[in-house]
C-alpha cells in the first residue's frame, strides 16, 4: 500500500524571508516545491496537496 503524504503549500513555504517576496522569488520557490512533489510521485507516494496562508 502506498504511503500517504500531505504537502502544504503557501505562505511560509513560498516566501522564505523578507528579502524574497518578489514574484520571481516566489516562482522559484513554487518550482522547487513542485519538483519535490514530482519526485515524491515518482517514488510512488499518494499525495494530498493543500494550500494555506502561513502566519508571518
Amino acid at each position: 500500500m502506498k504511503e500517504l503524504v500531505v504537502v502544504a503549500i503557501g505562505g511560509n513555504s513560498i516566501i522564505k524571508d523578507n528579502a524574497s517576496q518578489s514574484i520571481e522569488h516566489q516562482a522559484e520557490a513554487v518550482k522547487a516545491v513542485a519538483d519535490t512533489v514530482l519526485e515524491m510521485l515518482a517514488s510512488d507516494y499518494n499525495i494530498v496537496l493543500t494550500h494555506g496562508n502561513g502566519r508571518r
